[in-house]
């Protein structure tokens, strides 16, 4: 008699525990990517990051870019590649979203930062004058000077 009670009272908590347990939905927790694909996916993320800095390299070296633009270029293909691979990675949202911050705030700098005012005869500066100039160098136009005008008493100043 008490091992039948027992046992409806061990049933009875196993019943309230159930019910009071919040259920979980089996596809929320299924990950069709096996960790084989993973890690074939996160090396070819990495290979083309690669390929894109030494082709951005070999480009910029022959086209003899400035220092800002050498940054630019390898700090946008760095972000991108490093957030492509922490994406496929599989990290969830709450990981991701500080990092992913991060990278837009260093993406913000780099393209939003202003170059420094060029240099004279600095032909590499993208903005500047001897870049921009498109026919016969003209010279800067002197201001001359005008007479005074002469003050109510008489007198010049």
């Amino acid at each position: 008699m008490a091992s039948t009670q027992t046992q409806e009272i061990t049933a009875m908590l196993d019943a309230a525990s159930a019910a009071a347990a919040p259920s979980v939905n089996s596809a929320a927790l299924f990950q069709p990517w096996t960790p084989d694909l993973i890690r074939y996916l996160v090396v070819a993320v990495l290979v083309f990051t690669m390929i894109s800095l030494v082709l951005s390299t070999l480009l910029l070296w022959r086209r003899n870019a400035h220092g800002d633009t050498v940054l630019k270029v390898f700090g946008i293909i760095s972000i991108v590649g490093i957030s492509a691979v922490l994406l496929v990675a599989g990290y969830n949202n709450d990981q991701l979203t500080p990092i992913v911050g991060l990278f837009g705030a260093i993406a913000g700098y780099l393209l939003g930062k202003e170059a420094a005012l060029p240099r004279a005869g600095d032909a590499h500066a993208p903005n500047s004058a001897l870049s921009q100039l498109k026919g016969p160098a003209v010279a800067p136009v002197q201001a001359q000077s005008l007479p005074r005008p002469a003050m109510p008493s008489g007198r010049k100043v």
